[in-house]
Parts: C-alpha cells; structure tokens; sequence
C-alpha cells in the first residue's frame, strides 16, 4: 500500500499580497519538490490587492477563527504560520494562543517568534545597518530619518535597534524627532514624509521599515516637489516587485521571501524525522542599492569599452575575456547552470562561428544561429539575458580587428554583429508581445468568468459557470460549501454538516469526477474522490462571508498560471452569487409552501378572509 502524502497546512493573511505572495509559493515550491500536500487557509478577505497593513484605506474582514478551527480538523501533519502578518493583525498573545490550539503537531512560524516554537526569520539588523553604512561612507548623508513599522513586531522592532545600532557604528547622533511613526503600507510611508517636512526637521535621507512604507514616502516628497536622491535619499525592505518598477527605483533589502516557505516547509519536515534536523533558521539579507539611494545600476556602470588591447588579444583571448565577463554577469548558482566549463564552449561557438561565418560566406546564417542558441540557453540561468547577449556583441566589435585582418572581412563582422543585435532585439520585442497578450488573454477570461457566476441566480446556473470558467484559468479540482445556516462570526462555532454545493476534478481538459447537493461533514474540504490522480498538490481554503454572516466557503487546487489576486476576485462574485441563490432559494420555499402567491409575488395573509 502506498503511504499517505504528508500533508502540511498554512495559517496566511493573504496569498496575493506580494510579501506573503512570495513566501507562499517558496512554500508550494519546496513542497511539490518533496511530494508534500499542502492546504493554504486564507485568514482574511480584501477586496483590492492592498498590502495587510491597509486598514487605513479599507477595514478587513478577518477569519481566523474560522480558517483555525477548519485546520486544526484537517488532519495536518505539519502547520506553518506566517506569524507576522498575524501578529501585527491580532497581537503576540493571540498569535501564542494560536499556536497551542495545533497541539504537539509539528509547527513553525515565519517572521516572528513564539517561545516555545520553532521559527524562520530574517537577519534584519544585518540588512539595515549595511545600508546605514552605505549611505553614511558612500552618499555622505548625515541626517538620515527612520519610518518605523507597527508596535509589538518583532521585524519592525528589530528593523529600528538595527537603524539606531547603525548611526552609532558610523559615528551619527540618535535624534528622535528624525523617527516617524509609520507602518506596513504606502499610507504610513505618505504621512511620516508629510510629517517630516511640515515640522521642517532637517533631513538627507530615509531609511523606511518596507517598501511600501518607502514608496508611500517617495510619492509624498516627490508632490511636494522634493527631488530623489538629490535632496533627500530614500531606502526601503523587501525588495518587492515595485521596487525596480518605481522610479526612480528604490535602493532596499532584498528578503529571501521565497527561501524562507521552503526552509520552513524542511525545518516542518526536519522536526517528523523525515529531514536532517533543522535548527531555527535565520536567513542573510542583501542590500540592493538603486537610484533612490543615488546610485546607478550595475548595467549602467558595466557598460564601458575594453581595456584589453587589441594588438596582443588573440582568437583564444577573446573566447577568455568574453568567457570572464560571461561568468561575472550570470548566476552561477541557477539550477539551469551548465558549469564554467560548457559556458565557456558557448562563448567559444559564439566567437568561432563569427569567424566562420565572415570567412565561409557560402554557409548562411552560421552566426546568427548561434547567437539564437545563446539567448535560448542564457535564459536558464542569467538574470537578464539580453544584458549579457548585448554585453558580448558590444566585446566583439570592439575585438573585431584582433580576428581579421583584411578590411572586407572586418566590414563583414561588423555587419553580422549588427545583424546579431537586430535580432535579439527583435525577439526581444516579440516576448514582451506576447507577454502582453498573455496578461490581455489572463485578465479577459477572469473578467469573463466573474461576469458569468455574478450573473448567476440559482444553483445549477452557478455550478455550469464554475465548471466552465475555473478550468479556463487553471484550477483543475474545486469545491463550495454552503452552511445550512449563515453564521456570524460573534457566534461562530463549526457546524456538524454542511451541503456540497459543488465540486468537481478536472483531467486532460476533461471533467472526470463531480459531486452535488449532499449534506457531508462541514470539516471534509475536499472529498477524496475530488482529489487529482497525480502527485502532491496545493490547495486553498477560503472563507465566505457576506453582511457580517459566513454563509460557507471553497476549496481552490492551486494554479501556477493563475495570478494569486484572481482567489480573491473569485471570492467576491461567488459570494454574490452565493447570496442571489440563497434568496431565490427562499423564495422558491415560500412558493412551494404557499406563503407567497406566484402571480403577484404578494406574500399571503391567512387573517384576510376573501370577499364574497
């Protein structure tokens, strides 16, 4: 008999905001790699994509109760906590009461520390004071301001020592009118900028506790007509995907956020046996610096001409120096890396079918051509593989006369490395198209499928939508459950039975298993029958709620393809749809009853005696 997949739960605030986005799907990552089950609960809803610090904008609705409750009966093995974002919604004491509910299950905590508990954590000091440093002996700030994160975080907390251990290491008074209070989003970043310029407290730089809060910061200097980095330099924490889209970019720390869910999905593991034993882990942080600090890239400071000269570089010592620069500008450390020695066998096909070509013109396109595998091959293990493809190009016209002599045939390289830059950016052009496309072609089907199931009135009507729409964007298994009673979360307590609404398991394209209206155990989630054939696999558990009242909840197999904001789209339009059902089922009972007369739709009073 084959054994059970370990299954493993995560307690989460939300998969879509993007730091808790990135800790997740390290988690789903390192899962499937070790053939683990894992059943996300999703605490809280948001109805935009707002980081989980965002009550200022818009309350949350939170579930934790609820989603606890479902995972302590899921029969986990493990459970893995992202305790900071919990802690900073709920407080330390409810995330430590938290923890004892699961008992002696097997349980780790990300971003904060529970006694008793096993933990993954960042080097925060680490981080903050080498950029404290940095902008000290590099950009010689002199007055650099803090906006700190909520009361009672441990990240936070540690986030501000490091600033104030940081000033004193680089010779630099503490000054607390230069500590703003803030917080986890763009809002708190906004006011403690507003804040610092109102009061007219001198200041040349910003050390923010996130990205968020940095961003917020730069938007409000930038309204008010304070130039980044000129006047006042900005850092953040996370590196986040804004922070390189931003501009100027944003000088931050870069979390390990996808290697802290797969060191908790081991140290999980560790702890059953099943892996070496795993000591709390605390991972290294990396300052990136951009232009919000005053730097300049590294492509940007890369590109120069070469320094070899021309007259004492042979063939073999362009292939050496070409080959250096390759190994300096890829990731060595990439899964798809060939080794230094097959990278240099590419760079030595790339410059010897230049030399080929420009000699043997009869064969067509011999150098083009392996300019085509190299940009095919680098994408597995460069960063940016258009950076280093041009990077060579430019090397190669520089070196052109160290590989030809007569005048003909170095005008001929020349031309072909034209060429070779046409090209790549070419099919540059043609990836950011159907980039496009593919986003247009995302987005117009979760538009679609939200129209379809909020236009839903009764229940067979909403399960041909999900059937057709969920497959569409990926989400091979679903299941919704409506409690016979909504319940409001002040009165809260599991209900014994629940109806399956709807679930179904998709295949090859093929629907090869449903199930409907059964009354089952309100804790089941997902019936096994509905489970996928295959390997392990990821799920979400996401609560229903409308008016203050849960009225059920869904289980999503997760989708890669699938954009992680696309949960939460699904969950208002079921929700909606979910309530437009419940009220046509209602009425449907007050017709069969005889409550309401069918032809006016006035409800009936017994007292009224008819008149003659």
């Amino acid at each position: 008999m084959t054994e059970p997949l370990t299954r493993i739960g995560i307690l989460i605030d939300a998969v879509h905001e993007l730091y808790q986005a990135g800790i997740f799907e390290g988690i789903v990552a390192q899962a499937k790699q070790r053939h683990v089950d894992l059943i996300a609960f999703v605490a809280e809803t948001q109805d935009g994509t707002a980081h989980f610090d965002a009550g200022m904008a818009q309350p949350l609705f939170r579930h934790h109760e609820m989603t606890i409750d479902f995972a302590t009966r899921a029969g986990l093995d493990g459970v893995i906590i992202a305790a900071g974002p919990i802690a900073h919604a709920q407080g330390k004491e409810y995330l430590e009461q938290l923890c004892k509910r699961f008992g002696d299950t097997p349980l780790v905590c990300i971003a904060e520390n529970v006694p008793g508990y096993h933990s993954v954590l960042v080097d925060n000091a680490g981080g903050i004071e080498d950029v404290i440093e940095h902008l000290v002996t590099v950009h010689n700030l002199r007055s650099i301001a803090f906006i700190a994160g909520p009361d009672e975080n441990d990240e936070a907390e540690e986030r501000f020592q490091a600033y104030r251990e940081g000033l004193a290491k680089n010779n630099l008074p503490f000054r607390p009118e230069l500590v703003q209070k803030g917080g986890f989003c763009t809002e708190t970043g906004a006011c403690a900028a507003r804040e610092l310029l109102q009061k007219n407290i001198e200041f040349d730089g910003i050390v923010a506790v996130n990205d968020f809060a940095a961003i917020g910061a730069m938007t409000e200097l930038a309204r008010q007509g304070v130039l980044i980095p000129t006047d006042v330099a900005v850092t953040g924490f996370d590196d986040t995907v804004e922070a390189a889209l931003v501009t100027p970019s944003l000088a931050t720390i870069r979390q390990p956020l996808e290697r802290l869910g797969e060191a908790a999905v081991d140290n999980i593991l560790s702890q059953m046996g099943k892996l070496d034993f795993i000591l709390n882990a605390r991972l290294p942080t990396e300052p990136i610096y951009r232009r919000s600090c005053g730097c300049f890239s590294t492509s940007v400071l890369r590109s120069r001409t070469s320094q070899v000269p021309i007259e004492e570089i042979s063939q073999e010592g362009v292939v050496n120096h070409l080959w250096r620069i390759a190994r300096e500008n890829v990731n060595r450390t990439a899964e798809g890396y060939p080794g230094d020695t097959a990278l240099r066998e590419l760079i030595e096909s790339l410059v010897g079918s230049l030399v080929w070509d420009v000699q043997r013109p009869i064969i067509r396109h011999i150098f083009l051509n392996e300019v085509d595998i190299l940009l095919y091959r680098a994408e597995q293990f460069c960063d940016d593989t258009a950076q280093l493809i041009f990077m060579l190009l430019r090397e190669l016209s520089v070196h052109v006369g160290a590989l030809f002599e007569p005048a003909d045939q170095i005008g001929e390289a020349n031309n072909l490395l034209e060429q070779a830059g046409a090209f790549v950016r070419e099919q540059l052009a043609g990836q950011a198209r159907r980039s496009h496309v593919i986003e247009d072609q995302t987005a117009l089907l979760v538009r679609t499928t939200s129209q379809r199931i909020v236009q839903c009135f009764d229940i067979d009507k909403l399960r041909r939508s999900l059937a057709i729409g969920l497959p569409e964007l990926g989400i091979r298994s679903f299941a919704l459950w409506w409690f016979n009673d909504a319940i409001s979360p002040e009165e809260w307590k599991m209900p014994e039975n629940a109806e399956l609404v709807w679930a179904f398991r998709v295949e090859d394209g093929m629907e090869t298993v449903s199930m409907a209206d059964q009354q089952m155990d309100a804790s089941l989630m997902m019936p096994d029958m509905i489970r996928p054939s295959d390997a392990s696999s990821a799920y979400l558990f996401m609560p229903y709620h409308a008016e203050n009242r849960y009225l059920g909840y869904a289980m999503y197999e997760y989708s890669p393809s699938a954009p992680l904001s696309v949960y939460e789209i699904l969950r208002g339009h079921i929700t909606a749809a979910m309530r437009y059902c419940s009220l046509k089922r209602l009425a449907d009972v007050a017709f069969a009853e005889g409550q309401v007369d069918r032809l006016s739709g006035q409800r009936k009073n017994a007292s009224v005696v008819p008149s003659s």
